[in-house]
């Protein structure tokens, strides 16, 4: 349904954002790739990239009344995707594979 597209490209705009802005460091040959994987009624949202690493699954969850109490702007894009995703699974970049690669899972 149309909110579900909403939020999966929310999601992804999150990630990306998040990649842009704290895994890249000006570096001319910086690499992202998005696949889509629909399978059982599951979509798998693959984005690989030669970044800097960071698993998304160990940030701390954000006290959002203490957040809103703060003032603050920006911030909430690993809390959107972790209120919106099914399942989150991480995988750095290492000897055997060149890039990070972070799978985003939505029961749909």
């Amino acid at each position: 349904n149309e909110l579900t597209i909403s939020h999966l490209i929310l999601v992804v705009d999150e990630a990306i954002t998040n990649l842009l802005e704290h895994s890249f460091s000006e570096k001319d040959n910086s690499l992202i790739i998005i696949s889509l994987i629909f399978e059982n009624n599951r979509l798998k949202i693959i984005i690989s990239d030669n970044g800097k690493s960071f698993d998304l699954r160990d940030f701390v969850n954000i006290d959002m009344k203490e957040y809103f109490k703060s003032l603050k702007k920006g911030g909430l894009g690993i809390y959107i995707i972790k209120e919106i995703i099914d399942e989150i699974e991480y995988y750095p970049a290492n000897s055997s594979q060149k890039l990070n690669k972070l799978i985003l899972i939505k029961q749909i």
